[in-house]
């Protein structure tokens, strides 16, 4: 499991409309027995908030990363990584920043 893993949504209660996760945290504390996730939302279905809401691609299809709803997940609901969207790094870092600082 590494940052930025996509994993299937492992709340069937939600799939239909945030039908994955991203990881969040850092890669050092990966080790933890929990991650900090943020849903991924199709893009068509939800206006993104701006600066909050970045969007990353996966598997050709456009979602944006819900960030205001970050939480942590145990390790052990996550299962089969999809992608990675690490190219989408730098957005989704400040994203974190602007939820965190305002900046």
């Amino acid at each position: 499991m590494m940052q930025f893993d996509v994993f299937p949504n492992p709340d069937p209660g939600r799939t239909d409309d945030r039908p994955y996760i991203v990881v969040l945290q850092h890669n050092h504390l990966i080790d933890l027995s929990s991650v900090v996730v943020a849903p991924l939302v199709k893009a068509e279905s939800v206006l993104p908030l701006a600066g909050l809401m970045p969007t990353v691609v996966v598997d050709g299809a456009r979602f944006h990363a819900v960030v205001p709803d970050l939480g942590a997940i145990s390790k052990r609901h996550l299962k089969g990584a999809v992608a990675n969207v690490s190219t989408f790094r730098d957005d989704l870092i400040k994203a974190l920043d602007r939820l965190f600082t305002g900046l």
